[in-house]
């Protein structure tokens, strides 16, 4: 409370305020996920420069789907950052993808499978521990975009399901008495799609309150 009330009126308890200067930045519109520090090289500035102006960018790249996000970087170099980053080809800037854990499979795979770090993946989901995933949790994978491609193809080979894009994910709990086949039906899937997606192969048994996931294309609801 104290402090809340010096900070509320600090030249009338004593407190001289210094000069702040106000910050000084340009901004340069950004249309997908990209690697500040790729940034900074276009602005030829230190990439700690760019880290401070945005710290709104915890994960250190401007967000996916968001077209023309106001990145900063410091005052007098937006011009050459927006020359330069329009050179650099989209297939090599920093995007994300979203992969969904399948059952069995460990952190350590999934950073193997895309080219990751273990500790940058855990720290970029913000997990305590890397045993801390489980069936159904959707990571958020920072690779360049040129990867992208060889990586969903990397989990395909391995046997998990890879949604085309567009395809809606939807979810059923199970309960007492339901069945493999029956969700499917339900869920307007095949058998063999609901498995895959799932990591159900050798066996059909399920329990109630378990969450199955399938993936619809965007024409149905």
């Amino acid at each position: 409370i104290a402090a809340t009330r010096i900070a509320s009126n600090p030249v009338g308890y004593g407190f001289a305020l210094p000069e702040v200067s106000p910050l000084a930045y340009d901004v340069v519109p950004v249309d997908d996920a990209t690697d500040l520090g790729l940034i900074a090289r276009c602005a030829d500035v230190p990439a700690d420069e760019v880290v401070r102006l945005n710290p709104a960018l915890l994960r250190r790249a401007s967000p996916p789907d968001s077209p023309g996000y106001p990145v900063r970087v410091p005052a007098g170099t937006g011009e050459r950052c927006r020359a330069e980053l329009a050179k650099v080809p989209p297939e090599e800037r920093l995007t994300w993808r979203r992969h969904r854990v399948s059952r069995g499979e460990t952190l350590s795979e999934i950073a193997a499978a895309y080219g990751s770090r273990l500790r940058d993946l855990a720290d970029l989901n913000q997990l305590l521990s890397v045993d801390l995933i489980r069936p159904g949790d959707q990571l958020l994978i920072p690779m360049p975009a040129r990867l992208a491609e060889k990586a969903q193809q990397r989990a395909a080979e391995k046997g998990h399901y890879v949604p085309p894009t567009g395809y809606r994910r939807v979810s059923y709990r199970v309960k007492k008495g339901d069945t493999l086949t029956g969700i499917a039906q339900r869920l307007g899937v095949s058998l063999a799609h609901l498995r895959k997606v799932n990591g159900i192969f050798r066996t059909s048994l399920i329990h109630p309150g378990q969450r199955l996931y399938a993936y619809l294309p965007p024409s149905r609801g």
